[in-house]
């Protein structure tokens, strides 16, 4: 036997902890066996504590390579065919009736889908609904520009594929993240409701700030519309399908209390974004709150905060990671053109496109294989780190923002943090 090599430990609040990054065990220990794991010398725990310890993976046979158990885990759900839901996130349209100055999206198009392009994407998600058996539900995600600026071609595309996933015996869901001024009675009634969907909307801090930076193309702000819209929603029951995201850098995270009082009784959920370093928000990274920054210093501070008002905040994954939405065989976004892109951050940017729907299907390019075949497991300094299952490289996207390619990785996931992480979760168990 031999101690797992993805083993990491620390101590909190007087006790003796093990986490497992590959088997995701988190366990307790006492003063002695915390020692001679850390040294290696695992023949002299007593066999019963020895049979609890190999059970979670603290301790492994000495032939085992653990990397390639983890590389199995990863490729399997990157490459297997099992997937049980099929996502597609529509982009009809990239334009935009606001003027947000951080904006990431570089795209200059302003063209809206027609129908009968909206009809070429129901016939991809039939293909592809009907290539796969293994499919069990269909996530359907509007997106943008603001998506609400068509609104028809949103509904018909909703109620064609709720239609369909009737049709085929599959759930359907659907999401629409929207800047929320746009809304009306008639959009509530004809889509939020019949399609039960999850309503994202954006605020960035109090009214000041907000109002500073979520703007009409006029320069007015739009604090006072979204919270109508806000109530408008309510007035439907819907409080609880609305994902409040607030925006946050340096210059307005002590602010959140204010906007939190005027909408925590509105909204179903509420969560914090941290503003990146990308788009027309390049110039700004002196004022972006790194990852690192918000688990280690923020986050303990905004937590007293939510609980006052009778919110979870939510804490950052620490568990073991599969391939994401860019290099998986199950998730599509569709724009306006008809080219496909498999990373939300990547939309718009027609080089990183990877391919095009024509008869209902995906003419795959160059870089839908450069993306699909994406792997943490290209990196040797990846595969020597014990925090490779929480962290693989970070990820394509930010390894490209990042480093100026996919190919150069991202220590995404400090060890400070990842502890930090655990110990939150401990503390809120």
């Amino acid at each position: 036997m031999k101690t797992s090599f993805y083993n990491i430990y620390f101590k909190h609040k007087g006790k003796n902890y093990v986490y497992n990054t590959l088997t995701t065990s988190l366990i307790v220990l006492d003063e002695k066996t915390f020692l001679l794991l850390q040294k290696s010398e695992t023949d002299t725990i007593s066999i019963d504590l020895q049979s609890q310890l190999y059970k979670q993976g603290i301790i492994v046979d000495d032939e085992l390579n653990e990397t390639s158990v983890y590389e199995c885990y990863y490729n399997e759900s990157q490459y297997g065919g099992f997937k049980d839901e099929l996502r597609i996130v529509f982009v009809p349209t990239y334009s935009c009736n606001l003027r947000c100055i951080y904006c990431f999206e570089e795209c200059s198009n302003n063209k809206i889908i027609n129908k009968k392009d909206v009809y070429q994407i129901i016939e991809f998600t039939k293909n592809q609904l009907s290539n796969n058996r293994y499919y069990q539900k269909l996530s359907l995600v509007l997106f943008g520009g603001e998506p609400l600026l068509c609104a028809n071609e949103c509904i018909m595309l909703c109620d064609a594929l709720h239609t369909l996933c009737k049709e085929v015996g599959i759930a359907f869901e659907s999401k629409i993240s929207t800047n929320a001024v746009l809304v009306t009675s008639e959009i509530v009634q004809k889509l939020f409701v019949p399609n039960n969907m999850r309503i994202q909307i954006t605020m960035d801090g109090c009214r000041q700030f907000h109002d500073q930076r979520r703007i009409y193309k006029t320069g007015v702000g739009t604090y006072d519309k979204i919270l109508k819209s806000i109530n408008l929603i309510n007035d439907y029951g819907l409080k609880s399908s609305i994902d409040l995201r607030i925006n946050v850098d340096k210059n307005n995270i002590d602010t959140l209390e204010e906007v939190i009082a005027d909408v925590y009784d509105k909204v179903g959920y509420i969560y914090v974004g941290l503003l990146r370093a990308a788009g027309n928000n390049k110039g700004r990274l002196s004022d972006c709150i790194s990852d690192n920054d918000y688990i280690l210093k923020y986050r303990p501070q905004i937590e007293p905060l939510f609980k006052k008002y009778g919110k979870q905040l939510h804490y950052g994954a620490f568990g073991k990671k599969h391939s994401c939405a860019l290099n998986s065989g199950n998730s599509y976004i569709v724009d306006c053109n008809l080219d496909v892109y498999k990373c939300d951050n990547l939309i718009g940017q027609s080089k990183y496109s990877v391919g095009k729907i024509a008869d209902g299907l995906l003419k795959r390019n160059s870089e839908y294989y450069n993306q699909r075949t994406w792997s943490p497991f290209h990196f040797d300094k990846c595969k020597k780190c014990n925090r490779l299952p929480a962290c693989t490289a970070s990820c394509a996207y930010l390894c490209l923002s990042k480093n100026g390619s996919m190919n150069k990785p991202v220590c995404y996931v400090t060890e400070e943090q990842l502890v930090c992480k655990i110990k939150q979760y401990i503390d809120n168990l």
